[in-house]
């Protein structure tokens, strides 16, 4: 058994995943537009249980790792909250989700326009990377392949720069 292939293989479906929440999120918004709730109620359901279903895989690759030894055990979760001046509150159930939604919420052009990288790739970027974990909106990829601690201290840089106060907090 080559390991390298199962590993690939785990990237494949969770990157094929990730494209079909995406596809799912975007008919989802144009329902809502034409004012179908109904559909968009079915593709929200259906947008959970692939979600649901994206971070099992993960997490099964995850173990895959550790078993390899290739990573440590993984250290106990931590999440993100994100609060904003107009009272919105941004607390998905990972850092990952958290920290992607709170760019979303401050301006994906915005903070694009500060050129930040990470692991010399950049935050936001216009194609995927081979390596990195990324979550895509629209047509960009948001770099989340770091520790919450490291998303925090990005997203508190951000609101410094762009002079919006936001809170951000770590969560267990």
């Amino acid at each position: 058994m080559n390991q390298d292939n199962v590993i690939e293989s785990f990237k494949t479906v969770i990157d094929e995943l990730e494209s079909g929440i995406a596809e799912n999120n975007e008919r989802c918004a144009q329902f809502a537009q034409q004012g179908n709730y109904t559909e968009v109620a079915q593709l929200a359901e259906s947008g959970q249980k692939l979600k649901h279903f994206q971070q099992k895989v993960d997490q099964l690759r995850q173990e895959w790792l550790v078993y390899l030894g290739k990573i440590d055990s993984p250290a106990p979760y931590s999440g993100l909250r994100v609060r904003f001046p107009n009272g919105k509150v941004i607390n998905q159930s990972t850092s990952a989700d958290t920290f992607a939604l709170a760019i979303q919420e401050i301006g994906l052009e915005k903070v694009r326009l500060l050129k930040k990288k990470v692991c010399k790739v950049p935050l936001i970027a216009s194609q995927k990377h081979e390596k990195y974990s990324q979550k895509q909106v629209g047509s960009y990829y948001i770099f989340t392949h770091d520790k919450t601690l490291k998303k925090k201290e990005l997203l508190e840089e951000i609101s410094k720069a762009l002079q919006i106060e936001i809170t951000v907090e770590i969560v267990e």
